[in-house]
């Protein structure tokens, strides 16, 4: 009776919850906090991040940094920042203390436009750069080793340009890399730079006015055929990997759609991303559309799985960071645009270290550094318990996470689905 009065008492608050007030105290953060209550309507929420600490290149005591692009870390957790527009790498600690500079060495031609930026288990620096058409691979202090070009197979045609943008390596040493305008999905290479193929394209999105043009493609002639526009899939921009080796790549649908921008590549390149649901209806970013000058809507541009398995996704757009389940529910939104600490002009990429995620501004030049509050650490570690199947052990940090903030969709459907898990109706 004392559980099912429990659980009464929770359907109520979500029922009430996009009335209720959340805190009476005033907020932490300089940007508006909030998350999505049972209607899919914005409502106040208690902040799960806050800003920490903001670092620019003069802090690091290397000079500015000029258009930096990606964020990657190593296995101790340090962060390399591409500060593509000085031609370097910079290397800080998690506490975001600068360690060193690497700029390449002995390369047979020089950086010129790079964008993307990783390490493979050995410590291998693998450069992706638009600019020179290649990704270069450098040992840990730069010195070049060899490169990786576009390949000579009848998978692509001759007039595809190959312009690197981001590059990723696996456990058995595959590298992954997507090319600024392939919808064929990432090129696949081996250790030596020897390509293996495509993972992962996306599909075409199956609408009435695709059927309609099909239709009307079959009555056309040659020439009126010619004209007409052409489905192609969309491209992936950014990807990352897991520690279980899983890739997460992340599509801008434009202002058209948002469902489905983020999955999870088994590796027959399937989304399984909320497996037994259909994962091309997840819905990523902002519910809301904002309607300024413009109709302005979510522009998800980075994906970063941390330590635990929570997916994050930075939308250029709004300068947010929206934080996801296994499940695809949404935990937190944090960020936004402006000058103040914590908020962005440009926000191009995401890493997380350590249990804290930073994120790189490039008009800024800054790397901010968010850590967890009180309740988004409540938060994270009833997720982490219930995914893992510790349904009552999460019954704790989920009630502490309540405490806080009464309103939260997550917190409630929390604790409900670990009762039902219990059997305790």
């Amino acid at each position: 009776m004392k559980k099912l009065l429990i659980i009464s008492t929770i359907l109520m608050l979500t029922a009430v919850s996009s009335a209720a007030a959340v805190s009476p105290r005033e907020p932490p953060v300089p940007w508006l906090s909030y998350n999505y209550g049972v209607w899919n309507t914005s409502i106040p929420a208690e902040p799960a991040y806050e800003s920490e600490a903001v670092v620019t290149g003069n802090d690091l005591g290397v000079g500015p940094l000029s258009l930096p692009t990606d964020l990657c870390t190593d296995e101790a957790g340090n962060i390399y920042i591409l500060d593509s527009g000085n031609k370097r790498i910079v290397v800080m600690d998690s506490g975001m203390r600068f360690i060193r500079e690497i700029r390449m060495t002995g390369a047979p031609s020089a950086l010129v436009e790079p964008h993307g930026i990783c390490l493979d288990g050995k410590g291998l620096l693998y450069i992706a750069d638009r600019g020179a058409k290649q990704v270069f691979v450098c040992d840990n202090n730069g010195a070049f080793l060899h490169s990786i070009v576009k390949p000579v197979t009848d998978l692509i045609d001759e007039k595809t340009d190959f312009l690197p943008d981001k590059v990723l390596v696996d456990r058995l040493g595959v590298v992954y890399v997507l090319s600024f305008g392939s919808y064929a999905g990432a090129y696949t290479f081996d250790g030596n730079g020897d390509f293996l193929g495509f993972y992962g394209s996306n599909r075409v999105n199956v609408t009435a006015q695709l059927k309609s043009d099909q239709f009307w493609r079959r009555l056309a002639t040659k020439k009126q055929r010619e004209r007409m526009y052409r489905y192609v899939p969309v491209e992936y921009v950014n990807f990352d990997m897991d520690r279980d080796g899983f890739i997460y790549t992340v599509s801008n649908y434009g202002d058209n759609e948002q469902r489905g921008q983020v999955r999870k590549l088994n590796p027959l390149s399937q989304n399984i991303l909320f497996a037994g649901q259909k994962p091309n209806l997840m819905f990523f970013g902002d519910w809301e559309t904002t309607y300024t000058d413009k109709v302005e809507k979510s522009s998800l541009v980075a994906v970063n799985i941390d330590g635990d398995d929570f997916i994050s996704v930075l939308d250029v757009n709004r300068g947010r960071v929206f934080q996801y389940d296994q499940q695809c529910d949404l935990v937190t939104i944090f960020g936004g645009p402006g000058e103040q600490t914590g908020t962005f002009r440009n926000a191009v990429d995401l890493v997380s270290s350590h249990g804290n995620i930073y994120v790189l501004d490039n008009v800024k030049g800054t790397v901010t550094q968010f850590k967890p509050t009180g309740f988004g650490t409540a938060m994270r570690k009833a997720v982490t318990l219930y995914e893992d199947g510790y349904y009552e052990q999460a019954l704790e940090p989920w009630f502490e996470a309540l405490k806080i903030d009464r309103t939260n969709q997550l917190v409630l459907r929390g604790i409900g689905r670990a009762y039902e898990r219990m059997k305790q109706y």
